[in-house]
């Protein structure tokens, strides 16, 4: 299916070769840091079941994933590496940094369940997500014991990697309105969506903030987390995605809602490329990112 050939094209474009070397010589530097930090991350790990719609549309209350158009890897948070948020509402708490990578079992660290903001927001009781609809990303218990929203503060911040016009997102412990989200449609209508505004698993949106317009937005720029080599997360402002034409940085804050079935399909779409069925793109808490 449409599934199975974006798989296929992703993996495809994977160097395996390269990819093995440099995680060689990752693991060797750090090791040991990964290996101590293993048995504390181990709940974030465990596999976690997506919701699976038939129909191909996202529901409010789906629990699923989302891929990043730029690095092909899926957003994922770090809860070991905690960032003081200040919401400019009370004193600051606490949020988790986000990286997107190569990590494709669905965990606690990657799925996600969408939510209403407001039932009087003025799009149908359907129950599907619309363009256009505030939301919520919200992730599991599973993942830590306290809610955590996915949160855009429109400032910018030191230390996470963030370069000029680019602002802070991460997982963030209360539901400020820096957790309203909206879906932009990024194809024209009508093209395979049945010429209506509900957002479809696979299709690719851009995700922009409701309070301030800033797209998330991941690329290739290393970031070093508990799990190893990861690619960092942003949030692009408003007049940076404005300017961007260039097919890359589109590809930056385009996403797409993806469910457990097109991890499976990419990770055997994976292994024929290699030649290997126990090949595998997951983490391994014994030596390191595999």
């Amino acid at each position: 299916g449409a599934a199975l050939a974006m798989g296929q094209s992703w993996a495809d474009d994977v160097q395996v070769d390269e990819r093995r070397l440099q995680e060689y010589l990752h693991k060797k530097k750090h090791g040991m840091l990964l290996k101590g930090a293993a048995l504390a991350m181990k709940h974030t790990l465990e596999p976690l079941p997506t919701t699976n719609a038939s129909d191909g549309k996202v529901h409010m209350g789906d629990s699923l994933m989302l891929r990043n158009a730029a690095t092909g890897g899926l957003l994922q948070a770090d809860v070991t590496d905690t960032i003081q948020v200040d919401d400019n509402s009370r004193a600051a708490a606490s949020g988790f940094a986000l990286s997107t990578g190569t990590l494709l079992t669905s965990c606690a660290r990657n799925v996600l369940t969408v939510s209403r903001v407001d039932d009087g927001d003025g799009f149908p009781e359907d129950g599907f997500l619309h363009y256009g609809q505030t939301f919520r990303l919200g992730a599991g218990p599973q993942l830590n014991d306290r809610p955590a929203y996915l949160y855009s503060c429109g400032t910018y911040a030191d230390g996470q990697h963030l370069a000029r016009n680019e602002t802070l997102s991460c997982l963030y412990s209360r539901a400020t309105p820096g957790t309203h989200w909206r879906c932009v449609r990024l194809q024209a209508v009508g093209l395979g969506d049945g010429g209506d505004d509900v957002v479809r698993l696979g299709w690719p949106l851009r995700i922009e903030s409701a309070p301030h317009g800033g797209a998330l937005g991941s690329d290739a720029t290393l970031r070093m987390t508990h799990y190893g080599n990861e690619c960092r997360v942003f949030s692009a402002g408003p007049a940076q995605v404005a300017a961007s034409s260039e097919e890359n940085h589109v590809a930056q804050t385009a996403w797409s809602f993806v469910d457990s079935q097109w991890a499976d399909e990419v990770i055997a779409a994976a292994q024929r490329v290699v030649g290997d069925a126990n090949f595998s793109l997951e983490y391994d808490p014994d030596d390191g990112p595999s």
